[in-house]
Parts: structure tokens; sequence; C-alpha cells
């Protein structure tokens, strides 16, 4: 055969081994041949074809999972465990036949996707071109519509100033492994956090009424929507008013009403009392459901309240009331015109009570075994005419609203006389 250049020889591998192969040129010169010498020896395995079943047949990894949510971007290795160089590789789609995920093959053996659809996919290598690898087995793509969590806000959603304020990213799925973030809806999302934590919840302080949102991202590139947004309304403070019945001036003992005011529409309110000393001392150990607190006088002192919703939601303290505690007064009973009088005779009881305050009511009393009533109930006037007839002594109290009772008086004796009888003779 005589050729210029390098020559070529086509064979077909036929026989398992490895068969050696030389080759040598020749040159015709002056009538007679003349060779080169032998090239290297080249060594040629041909193995059956289970053994090329095991060794050139790739695996196909799929990163990061199989199961994924449409949009998310998934990586496809076309993994060829074998030490020979020089291999291209194809990716398929497998749907009623095989379809090509690249026109041709590529140097790389990875891939990336966008998920769209659920379905399976292999792979094969090239290398030259007739040694081609099998087909990798088959492997399924499980592609979920994506997941939309959504935004719990605890303990409510219209609060105060300086509330603090749990946002809770909940998401229905049965896979783990999510990464979390919040987000501050203004002009655009603002992230609250830097980046995705591993928890799903987020402790806020209240400044100024906003939207929120939040996600979910597994892995590198697999996210979830955003959550529906969720207004969170910030009100000022509120401040409830302390009112003090039935008066802020009272005596040692009388009762009082504490109310702490709180014109809010907002139920489930606690409340809480404090007596104003050197420092803020608790009424009651724990908070109470009602607005009202019943107390006995006994020092002057200044009172505040305020109210909690929730862990963390507090009003303002009300402003202080100060109520002055004196000291219960004691009336004084006068009667006029004597202490000594007849049987029949008008007197006139008269209750007299040294106090600013207004508002009093008056009872008189005659005491025998024990204090019997002269009225059956508190009078608007501070007098009583009463017809003498048996010698006793009497008393007398004042009433201010319906629990400030003053001291008995100190008791008066009447001493009545039987009518003097004249008889004249003539």
């Amino acid at each position: 055969m005589k050729e210029k250049g390098p020559s070529t020889l086509s064979i077909t591998a036929s026989e398992t081994g490895t068969t050696v192969y030389l080759c040598i040129a020749f040159r015709e010169e002056y009538g007679s041949d003349y060779g080169s010498e032998y090239s290297d020896p080249v060594n040629i395995t041909v193995k059956a074809t289970s053994e090329k079943e095991n060794t050139l047949k790739p695996t196909l990894r799929v990163n990061p999972h199989t199961t994924v949510y449409t949009g998310d971007t998934l990586t496809l290795t076309c993994d060829l465990k074998i030490s020979h160089t020089g291999w291209k590789f194809m990716w398929f789609r497998v749907s009623q036949q095989l379809q090509p995920l690249t026109p041709e093959y590529k140097n790389t053996n990875t891939l990336s996707i966008t998920a769209s659809d659920t379905a399976e996919y292999q792979c094969s290598a090239l290398r030259g071109e007739n040694d081609f690898t099998h087909l990798s087995d088959s492997v399924r793509i499980t592609v979920r519509e994506k997941p939309k969590p959504t935004l719990m806000v605890n303990p409510h959603t219209t609060v105060y100033t300086g509330d603090t304020l749990t946002l809770t990213c909940d998401l229905k799925i049965s896979h783990t492994g999510w990464m979390f973030m919040w987000f501050r809806v203004s002009q655009q999302l603002q992230p609250l956090t830097p980046e995705y934590k591993n928890t799903n919840t987020l402790s806020i302080t209240a400044s100024d009424t906003a939207e929120y949102q939040c996600s979910a991202l597994r892995g590198e590139n697999s996210y979830t929507d955003y959550s529906d947004p969720v207004k969170i309304t910030v009100r000022e403070k509120p401040k409830p008013t302390l009112r003090v019945n039935p008066h802020t001036t009272v005596y040692t003992g009388d009762t009082l009403t504490l109310t702490c005011d709180l014109n809010i529409s907002h139920t489930g309110w606690m409340f809480r009392w404090y007596k104003v000393s050197h420092q803020l001392q608790r009424l009651t150990p724990e908070d109470k459901n009602t607005n009202t607190l019943s107390i006995t006088a006994s020092d002057t002192a200044e009172y505040q309240c305020s109210a909690l919703r929730g862990e963390n939601d507090f009003t303002h303290l009300s402003d202080s009331v100060r109520i002055t505690v004196r000291e219960k007064p004691k009336p004084t009973l006068r009667v006029n015109p004597h202490t000594t009088v007849y049987t029949g005779d008008t007197l006139t009881l008269t209750c007299d009570l040294q106090s600013s305050l207004t508002g009093w009511k008056f009872m008189w009393f005659r005491v025998s075994q024990q204090l019997q009533p002269l009225t059956p109930e508190y009078q608007n006037t501070n007098t009583l005419s009463i017809t003498a007839s048996d010698t006793a002594e009497y008393q007398c109290s004042a009433l201010r609203g319906e629990n400030s009772y003053t001291d008995y008086s100190d008791p008066v004796k009447i001493t009545v006389r039987s009518t003097l009888l004249f008889v004249f003779f003539f």
C-alpha cells in the first residue's frame, strides 16, 4: 500500500483480551523496498460486554434534592467511575422518548436546570467518535408547587410602641432543613435579618405601623414563595386613668374603690395597682382581670395603676392619685335648751361636726343596753327634735358616701323629771 503521509487502519474489536499492535513504514527506492523501524507497541484491551456495563455506566446524581419546587435550580452530575479522561457528557429528559437537554455533548459532567414539572432524567458519556457509555439509570425529579408559608404574629397585630412581638413563619410541609427570613414591606422588601436563620421565629420591638412577610430556603436554591403580607398596626401606648370612690380625702378605716379606667376597645386586659412610697409597691401579688380594687384607708399615699394584655403588651402607668387619710372625726352632741328637762318637753339634738368636708348625713342614737337608732336611716340635717319622756343617754354619728363613717360622739345624758303639779287653796 503506497501512501503519502499518515496511514490509518480500521479494526473491529471482536475478541476479549489484550492485543499488541505495532506499525512499520516501507519506502521503494531503485527497485528495492526499504523498511523503517517498528513503532512503539500499543496495547488494546477488549473487555466483555458485562465488564463494560459495570465500568462504563455513569451514575446520575441530583443536587440539592430529587423532590423540589417549581422554579428551583438543580445541578445534574453525570458521575463516571473510570480513570480515562477526555469524556464528553449529555443529559436526557425521559418522556415518551429520550429528549436531549443539550444539543451536543459537553466537556463538563454537570448541568444546571430549572425545575418545571415532574420527569425522569438520564445521562451518558462519549469519548472520541465511537466510544459511548451506557445510559445511566433514570432518576425521577418530582416537582411540586412552590410552597407558601403563613406569617403569624403573637400576641396581636395591633400593638403599642415598644411592645415585643414574635413573628412565626409557619410552613405546612414535611421536609426539614429549612432556613427562614423575614421582611419589612416598605417601598421595597427590607430584610429584618442579614441572612436566613435556622429558626422559624423572630422577636421584634414594635416601632411603627408596617407590613411584614417571610420566606424559607432549603439548600442553596430551593425557595418558597413569600407569605402574604401581615400588617402590624402600632399605636401610641395607652395611659389609664385612676379613679377613687367615694373620695380622695377619707378617714382611717374607710373603704375605698380604685378603678383603673382604660378607654380602649381591646379586651383581655389584666390590671395592676401600685402604692407609691419610696418605690412602687404592688397592692396585689398578681394581675387581676377586673379593673377595680377595694382597699381600706390606713395612711396618706399616692396610687397608680397599669394594664397588661398578653405577656408583653403593657400600658403606661396612670398619673398618680393622692389619697389623704385623716384621723376619723368625732362629732359633738349638743342639746338645746337644757340637758335637764321635764316630761313632754321638746328638745333639739345637734350633731356638731368640725370638718371642712361636705355631704355628710347624720344619725342619732338612744343609749340603752344597746344603741337604738332614733331614725331609721341617716338624715341630711344635723339636727333632730325629740320629746322628753325618760332619762337616757344619747349619741350621734355621721356618714359621707357609702363607707366613710365618723366615730360616735361622746354620750350626753338628758335627765327627765316629772312635771310639777301646783295646787292652789282658796
